[in-house]
């Protein structure tokens, strides 16, 4: 049985030449997904960003109704 990791993964589309990214869980399930970016340094910050967050707070943006 093969171990997997969880992993980002980024490519250029060749369609607009834009950069993107995704983030796969160890299942290789895609959990994440990033929007297109011009610049692959753009694309790999936006994952940085992410990789810092981690210990965010988690806000709810709707109300649950008793």
């Amino acid at each position: 049985m093969s171990t997997r990791e969880s992993k980002y993964e980024i490519w250029r589309s060749p369609k607009n030449n834009e950069w993107y990214w995704h983030f796969k869980a160890s299942n290789g399930e895609t959990i994440a997904t990033g929007q297109g970016y011009t610049d692959r340094r753009n694309c790999l910050n936006a994952i940085s960003l992410l990789q810092r967050s981690t210990r965010c707070k988690i806000y709810s943006l709707s109300q649950d109704k008793p």
